[in-house]
């Protein structure tokens, strides 16, 4: 089911991706960067925090998770401007290492010092934090679709 919810968020990202590549030019670069702060921390937060749920068990876990999250990052980034690079990369690298460590701690509670009653519902907690990490992203890409493309920028005779 993780693995599901993964697929969810990875076309939830895809999806908007090619949305925004696709009106870039209609964007100012203001609201460019803004976006672009935002999506990559929530996409790479999302789809790293399912990936580490699925591959735990793997001593490079950690590391393909944040190199997951720089790409996000950094792709999200390569849309607008070189500025928006490096804040997609810094933003992604921070969601991925987030991600990373919920997930770490959603498999061994006892890393934030919470009871060991916890350690017995490990999977329905891995369930749960997955299917809201899909909501978080779903209500983030609507959220910008309907700012980008039902209502559209409109320069009105300035420069933005």
């Amino acid at each position: 089911m993780i693995l599901f919810i993964l697929l969810l968020n990875v076309v939830c990202g895809c999806l908007f991706y090619f949305t925004l590549k696709k009106r870039k030019y209609t964007i100012p670069e203001r609201t460019a960067l803004l976006i672009i702060l935002y999506t990559s921390g929530v996409m790479s937060l999302t789809i790293t925090m399912n990936v580490q749920l699925l591959l735990h068990l793997y001593n490079y876990s950690m590391f393909i998770t944040t190199l997951i999250g720089l790409g996000i990052g950094v792709g999200f980034g390569s849309i607008f401007t070189r500025e928006s690079i490096i804040m997609g990369y810094n933003h992604g690298f921070i969601g991925g290492l987030m991600g990373a460590m919920l997930s770490a701690v959603i498999l061994n509670p006892s890393l934030c010092g919470l009871p060991a009653s916890y350690g017995n519902s490990i999977g329905k907690n891995a369930f749960i934090f997955s299917l809201f990490s899909f909501f978080l992203s779903a209500l983030s890409i609507f959220t910008f679709h309907v700012s980008i493309v039902r209502h559209p920028f409109r320069s009105n005779g300035r420069q933005c």
